[in-house]
């Protein structure tokens, strides 16, 4: 990576809301980094716990704190990181998660050696009591990012980013959107900017906490972030992604109006393809939610028969 005064600067922002008892372990992972050229920006998003008491106990002169006095999610702390952020390049570290210790090395590494704007990748993900990798796979060039994160295929989770400060200020996170906010920054980023893809894994995601993140899918937002990218996708992709979205509303809201829509989405995408395949790729527990949202869909179609045979009543 060239001589010591060339080593690039990195902003690390880790956007945090009361989790006092696990920013530590995400700060601590950054300072054990083979690469110590970097500064660490935590944002507290109004939090109500003793975050402000952790980081401050860290007393390291690269780490700094920046507090929010109103609560406006993840994407506005993202945004208020970059737009403090000194370096040459930003990461983004979820404050429940970590990095192993060559996370920050091998992506400026990755990103030299390609000439790219910036680099996302695999991760290791909690499952049970099991560590499960979630690898990328090698993108054709050609192919859409939307197409290539939302058909399974690849990642985009923030914790694997490593963007140029320059380039992803001028895209930066859409503050309307609370689910899949890191999905629409790097598909807009891809857009303008060269990415590569990283098929090693160096971060570590604990599926405990991604299950708390966003327990229940803001319908609204999630409809607009898929309009604004479902022309580039496959009818089996988009089938599929609605699937997933009809399984989550499902976990939250149960058989409601608006799991009804996400089902009727994907039969009107692709009704040939709803199928096991289909739905298992990426999902914490394949198998299993493969299966309950196939009956899930079996079980509305069954009602939708039989309503449609009921005689109306008339006068």
């Amino acid at each position: 990576m060239g001589s010591k005064s060339h080593n690039p600067l990195v902003s690390v922002i880790i956007p945090t809301y009361n989790r006092a008892h696990l920013v530590s372990r995400a700060v601590h992972s950054v300072l054990s980094q083979t690469w110590q050229d970097f500064e660490i920006i935590v944002v507290d998003d109004d939090s109500t716990d003793n975050t402000e008491e952790v980081i401050k106990g860290f007393n390291d002169p690269r780490i700094r704190y920046i507090r929010h006095e109103q609560n406006h999610g993840a994407s506005t702390a993202r945004n208020t990181g970059i737009r403090a952020a000194h370096g040459e390049y930003t990461a983004f570290l979820d404050s429940d998660d970590e990095w192993l210790p060559l996370h920050l090395e091998r992506k400026l590494q990755l990103i030299q050696e390609a000439k790219a704007d910036g680099v996302i990748g695999s991760s290791l993900i909690t499952l049970g009591d099991r560590w499960v990798e979630r690898q990328c796979k090698p993108k054709p060039p050609t192919l859409p990012m939307a197409e290539y994160v939302l058909s399974g295929a690849g990642l985009a989770s923030t914790c694997t980013m490593v963007l140029r400060r320059a380039a992803v200020a001028q895209v930066l996170f859409d503050e309307t959107l609370t689910n899949y906010e890191d999905w629409d920054l790097i598909f807009r980023f891809e857009q303008k900017y060269k990415l590569v893809i990283d098929p090693v894994p160096t971060v570590l995601v604990y599926s405990d906490s991604l299950d708390r993140r966003s327990p229940r899918l803001n319908q609204a937002a999630t409809k607009r972030f898929l309009r604004r990218y479902q022309a580039g996708l496959s009818p089996e992709t988009k089938a599929r992604f609605c699937l997933l979205l009809a399984l989550k509303t499902y976990r939250s809201e149960g058989r409601t109006e608006h799991y009804r829509d996400w089902v009727r989405e994907a039969r009107a995408a692709s009704p040939r393809r709803l199928v096991l395949k289909g739905l298992t790729v990426g999902l914490a527990t394949p198998v299993l939610d493969g299966m309950v949202l196939l009956l899930l869909n079996g079980y509305f179609q069954y009602k939708e028969r039989k309503a449609a045979r009921k005689p109306a009543s008339g006068g």
